[in-house]
């Protein structure tokens, strides 16, 4: 058995691999990496569903900022609740407050669109369900301005456990470093969208390829945020525990909100304009408006302390 184990090793090793070992190990390690490949497939697939639906996501907020009237008009869509507990019914279009907070005067832009594929078989009483709605908001704020070309942008982003089980891919090796840049490749995409799509004109001013990401000690705040900048020096003069706490917990809240769980999903960016904040919801009423620009003020009262 043994004389014929060495036959077959030393057809294997000097027939396939020419006596060479090199050879050997590469191929060995390329079996490993197929094994391990296969079996985190499924983790992969979960991955990249989930951000093809971000950019999906992304893709529909830019076409509402952009586009706001749509092709579809006004028409009447239900939008929370009023004081009785009813459900409150205005128009679809382009809503605007102004106002001021803390010595930092703001403008508030919300945007409330139809989605609905068979809007043309409604008639004209029909109201619109939320689900059948897309809505977006932008705040924008004469705050901290950075000098032209600079900016620091922070993503309160969803949580997404199938990224951190695809995160052991980015190990060792050359395969885990192709998958890892593919990974990142669908982040850079997913990110692209949403930067044009939260802060509009203000968004083309991040330069996401080679722009430094921020890490924290705070494994709460990892998972919660996710900030780059032009210059890593800002995280060091920014980012401190206490206001990492401060973001943390204002996303807690509960300020009653329309789809509160999409604006706890904003995104803060400073450039050389000041502040923009965008969101996937929309705020209409002066008193939900000043709560939103409370916080923004709070942040660049922050920021101005610091720069």
């Amino acid at each position: 058995m043994g004389e014929l184990l060495n036959s077959i090793w030393e057809t294997v090793f000097f027939g396939i691999f020419g006596g060479n070992f090199l050879f050997l190990m590469i191929a060995l390690a390329s079996l490993f990496w197929l094994i391990q490949h296969r079996r985190k497939s499924a983790r992969q697939k979960e991955s990249q569903s989930s951000y093809e639906e971000m950019v999906k996501s992304q893709k529909k907020t830019n076409i509402s900022v952009q586009d706001v009237k749509a092709t579809y008009g006004t028409a009447s869509c239900y939008f929370g609740l009023n004081p009785d507990g009813t459900p409150r019914v205005i128009n679809t279009g382009k809503y605007e407050l102004k106002g001021k907070t803390k010595g930092f005067a703001w403008t508030l832009q919300s945007f409330i669109r139809l989605n609905a594929a068979n809007y043309e078989t409604r008639n004209s009483t029909y109201i619109f369900r939320e689900d059948e709605v897309d809505m977006s908001l932008k705040l924008t704020m004469e705050s901290v301005k950075f000098q032209s070309g600079e900016f620091l942008m922070i993503m309160s982003k969803p949580y997404m456990p199938a990224t951190k089980k695809l995160s052991s891919l980015n190990g060792g090796g050359i395969f885990q470093k192709l998958l890892g840049f593919l990974y990142d490749t669908a982040a850079s995409a997913a990110l692209s969208f949403y930067s044009s799509g939260y802060f509009g004109e203000e968004g083309k001013k991040i330069r996401i390829k080679g722009a430094p990401s921020y890490v924290s000690q705070n494994t709460e705040f990892m998972d919660h945020f996710y900030s780059i900048a032009s210059n890593v020096s800002f995280f060091e003069k920014i980012f401190s525990p206490d206001f990492e706490r401060f973001l943390l917990e204002w996303r807690k809240q509960d300020l009653g909100f329309v789809r509160e769980s999409a604006i706890d999903l904003h995104g803060l960016l400073f450039t050389d304009s000041g502040l923009t904040l965008g969101a996937q919801s929309a705020i209409i009423d002066p008193e939900k408006a000043g709560l939103l620009a409370e916080y923004a003020a709070e942040v660049s009262l922050h920021m101005k302390e610091i720069t």
